[in-house]
């Protein structure tokens, strides 16, 4: 039987808990005893693969119920796949899947004839798409392999981190397209690759040459697939055109694409033509479509990079390579047995060294010293080195760092110096062979400093964002920073914070202000797809289908909101494509926001089906993304121009404030503070004394949040007591400075303690009696002395025992959408403060209503007022609904949030929308780098 555990040391038991074991077993023993035709022997065995199988802790961290639930679903899909496996003629690959949800989780269980559709990354991949913002489980993944029958079994468990939990329809529609996914993935197994001829190029060279007729000619290209890994593509160019006055800049191609030259010169007839034949590789994962690499993607992404190095141009769609074959195997006869690793490199390297004609002029006893060489490169831990053969005949290079080769390139584009025979990859370090004994030159090389990119750095205080979705984006800034980057909507914000158009051309508002048809410009995603007018379209459609975090921000657009709660058909929502580059959008009644609303990350598009977005329409797309960081370039399909902005953005996840603060005092970061950290007290005492403090006030609001389905808290005089026993003054004075503290719930001991022991009497408790009570936070900066003091305050004057429960933002945040908690603090907007709007959100099924309060006066108080047409009887019905929201305190606001960071004095990035977050992508450079 095959087990894969996770994280569990050999010194570690295999049962934690025999207790637990003990009682599952006995739940087992008594279901085949009462139904023994449904549930017979193989029940017990399914246990036991489950026991042996799972994490040390696997049964103690589950109730029995849900270990039940477990455990019945491994038996009816292992009883479903051996009753077909069992039959004649079904020898393909068979596979079933499940989801059912668990205590705040979704687990999924799968079941397949094939192994390589088990890999754990490939179904939690398969599965974000489906749904993103989702998080694994630690040690909730197990792995069996049946010993009877040609079958495998997974199962894990994850977290849903953002929007509403799903209904079982919606998780059955993901149960189907996920394994329709799975089923039609063909994930690639070897590494695919056309090695470099060079009588093929010097053909493809020739049939260029004869279309160039004249001087005044565009450059001609060809560019063929060469090489796919499971981590690259690399494609072969060949370039014809007219001398020109500048060489060909392929250094300024980005960092993500790498090249190697095989060869470069100049024909003097019929006229002065300059011939180039170069590699270009780069990332497979950006051309990654279910498991399956578009080829034509990565090869309209590379003609776009090219085109912005070149320019416009036109593109041009034997016996030798026989010979390259017998050569490496009387190599590989020799040699593979005496080199360590021989089969792991030895071939890439024989068809990386150009030109090939090298090979027939090297000894056997030269290419050993070479293939050696890189052997023990191979071996050797340090990630940068170099080394030589004892003959001195080549150098070779071991390098993690990209930038190196694009030094190496340089070198030999200024000085021919350095002559480079080969280029290639091997895991994640990249080597370059040099003709000739170059190691002290190499190294100069590899350790000289740099001139700097234009390149902007961040930190992200609060880690990786759970997804990338702008859908999932409203309640957290570091995502709908990031949004405003890779993505464009309808409009976008100016400096001065003004919607402008954007990825629309024009539109026209009919008279009565409610119909917006918008013309789209020409712009394309980062793959080249065109984007439309469907995109826009499908995307808000999908997303009133989807468990978002605040559909609500759609619901100004006509039938959205009755569409979402299916009183209407997905047609009957005013949102119509006319044509592929024409948009109608109709709302419920004119809204002078509306082109602000516009430019927000939640109304912006997303390209096909995946809800984990790939491609992107803003001005930069994603290059990498790892639990260390994020790296963003350049879109080069992005219809507006770039010079003025940075080439790269680099964002890095450190949780720790005193580390990031030691980072931009070094030079290292350009922005510190809000919105992308949190400054201690002491920090910004010192940034204000250095004259680089920065405030911004923005509506945002921090208020706690009272779970009023709570059996304590549901008592209306113990809210308000905990809420008047805050001195918010003292707050703002000694925790967030320069905040401004709220006026609502006046600080008073004496009524505080007064409205507690009316609850205490509501709820027939005394002070001895009261239970515990948790409060829930983030680990963002300053929120421990928050907690702190709350837990104090709350303990001294109203004898309440408080247990503090913190949490990284990610399960924070889900927490709160989820509302798991019984108090908790965090930040809101405060757009459109007091308006009608404003105050749905804390009641009923407004996804703002984090309390769970509900007030059916207060409703219709909302509603009447809503339709009220004279302004008078209009505020009068808010002022009571007012009165209610303040008398119920389902939440209590603490203090306004006011902006507090400081900024490189390298770059202009004071550009924040009305939230409080800033558009980087629009940020600009004060002085040269």
């Amino acid at each position: 039987m095959f087990v894969e555990k996770e994280n569990q040391s050999s010194s570690e038991p295999l049962f934690l808990n025999t207790k637990q074991r003990l009682i599952l077993r006995e739940d087992v023993l008594k279901t085949a005893f009462r139904f023994p035709k449904l549930f017979n022997r193989p029940l017990y065995r399914s246990f036991e693969q489950m026991v042996v199988n799972s994490p040390g802790d696997f049964l103690t961290k589950r109730t029995s119920s849900h270990l039940r639930m477990i455990l019945c679903v491994q038996f009816f899909m292992q009883k479903r796949i051996e009753s077909i496996l069992l039959q004649e003629g079904k020898s393909q690959k068979q596979l079933f899947l499940k989801l059912f949800r668990g205590p705040s989780r979704i687990c999924v269980c799968l079941v397949s004839s094939s192994s390589l559709t088990l890999q754990k990354e490939q179904l939690l991949k398969a599965l974000d798409a489906q749904l993103p913002g989702i998080s694994e489980i630690p040690k909730s993944f197990y792995l069996w392999h049946s010993a009877e029958h040609p079958y495998y079994y997974c199962y894990f468990e994850v977290n849903k981190l953002r929007g509403n939990d799903l209904s079982s329809g919606q998780l059955r529609a993901i149960e189907k397209a996920l394994k329709n996914q799975m089923q039609s993935s063909s994930p690639l197994t070897p590494a695919v690759f056309w090695p470099y001829n060079k009588e093929e190029s010097h053909r493809q060279i020739q049939i260029l040459i004869r279309e160039m007729k004249s001087k005044q000619d565009l450059p001609h290209i060809s560019i063929h697939f060469q090489e796919q890994t499971s981590s690259s593509l690399e494609f072969l160019v060949h370039l014809v055109r007219p001398k020109a006055k500048q060489a060909l800049a392929l250094e300024k191609l980005p960092e993500s694409l790498y090249f190697f030259r095989y060869t470069k010169h100049i024909l003097s007839t019929p006229f002065s033509i300059e011939v180039e034949a170069f590699s270009i590789k780069m990332q497979a994962e950006l051309f990654d479509v279910r498991e399956t690499i578009n080829l034509l993607y990565a090869r309209r992404y590379l003609s776009k990079q090219l085109e912005a190095v070149i320019g416009p141009f036109r593109d041009y769609n034997g016996g030798l390579f026989e010979k390259q074959q017998d050569h490496f195997e009387m190599v590989r006869l020799q040699l593979s047995s005496k080199i360590p690793y021989f089969e792991l490199f030895a071939e890439k390297v024989f068809y990386a060294l150009h030109p090939f004609e090298k090979w027939f002029s090297l000894n056997l006893s030269d290419v050993e010293d070479l293939l050696l060489v890189f052997s023990q490169l191979i071996q050797d831990p340090r990630s940068c080195t170099n080394k030589s053969t004892p003959s001195g005949l080549f150098t070779v290079v071991k390098t993690e760092n990209r930038v190196d080769f694009l030094r190496f390139a340089q070198k030999q584009t200024d000085t021919n110096e350095l002559s480079a025979y080969a280029q290639l990859t091997i895991g994640n370090h990249h080597y370059e062979c040099f003709s000739g004994k170059f190691t002290k030159q190499i190294d100069s090389l590899m350790h000289c400093p740099v001139n700097e990119k234009n390149a902007l750095k961040l930190i992200f205080q609060e880690g990786l964002p759970p997804s990338l979705n702008p859908h999932y984006s409203a309640g957290d800034m570091r995502c709908r920073l990031l949004n405003k980057m890779l993505f464009e909507g309808l409009t976008r914000l100016n400096h001065e914070g003004k919607p402008e158009l954007a990825g629309a051309k024009s539109y026209h508002l009919s008279d009565d202000k409610r119909t917006y048809t918008f013309h789209l410009r020409k712009a394309s995603w980062s793959n080249g797809e065109k984007v439309t007018a469907f995109d826009y379209a499908d995307s808000w459609k999908w997303t009133l289908q989807d468990a978002v975090s605040h559909p609500e921000l759609l619901f100004s657009i006509k039938n959205a909101k009755r569409f979402r709660e299916k009183k209407c058909f997905i047609e009957q929502v005013g949102v119509r494509v006319i044509n592929p580059e024409t948009l109608q959008i109709e709302l419920e009644e004119s809204d002078s926001e509306f082109l602000y609303k516009l430019s927000q990350p939640f109304f912006f598009p997303l390209f096909g089906n995946s809800r984990e977005p790939k491609w992107f329409n803003g001005p930069y797309l994603v290059e990498t993304m790892n639990k260390n960081g994020i790296k963003l370039g350049r879109n080069p399909y992005f219809w507006k121009s770039s010079k003025e902005t940075f080439e790269q953005v680099d964002v890095q996840w450190i949780d720790n404030i005193h580390t990031i603060f030691s980072l931009f005092k070094a030079g290292k970061i350009d922005w510190i503070g809000d919105p992308t950290s949190i400054l201690s007290f002491d920090q910004i005492s010192e940034l204000q004394k250095d004259g680089l403090l920065q405030k911004k006030v923005v509506p945002r609001r921090f208020s706690l949040h009272f779970n009023t389905k709570h059996p304590v808290l549901s008592s209306v005089p113990i809210r308000r007591a905990l809420s008047l026993a805050i001195d918010r003054s003292l707050i703002c004075q000694e925790i967030f400075p320069h905040s401004i503290p709220s006026t609502n719930g006046n600080y008073s001991k004496q009524i505080a303690v007064a409205f507690f022991e009316e609850g205490l009497r509501e709820l027939k408790l005394t002070r001895e009696s009261f239970p515990t009570i948790s409060f829930s936070y983030s680990d963002q900066t300053r929120r421990d002395e928050l907690a702190s003091y709350l837990q104090t305050t709350w303990s001294n004057l109203l004898g309440i025992r408080v247990e503090l429960e913190k949490n990284s933002w990610n399960t924070f945040r889900s927490k709160l959408e989820h509302r798991n908690f019984e108090i908790c603090g965090t930040i809101q907007d405060t757009l459109n403060l007091g308006s009608l709007n404003y105050l749905e959100r804390f009641e009923g099924t407004s996804s703002w209503n984090f309390s769970q309060w509900s007030h059916l006066v207060y409703r219709e108080l909302i509603s009447s007022a809503k339709k009220e047409s004279d302004p008078i009887k209009q505020y009068e019905l808010k002022v009571q609904a007012e009165n209610i929201l303040a008398e119920n305190t389902p939440s209590t606001p603490l203090f306004d949030y006011v902006h507090l960071y400081a900024l490189s004095p390298r770059f202009d990035c004071s550009h924040f929308d009305a939230e409080g977050c800033v558009d980087f992508s629009q940020g600009k450079i004060k002085e040269p780098l």
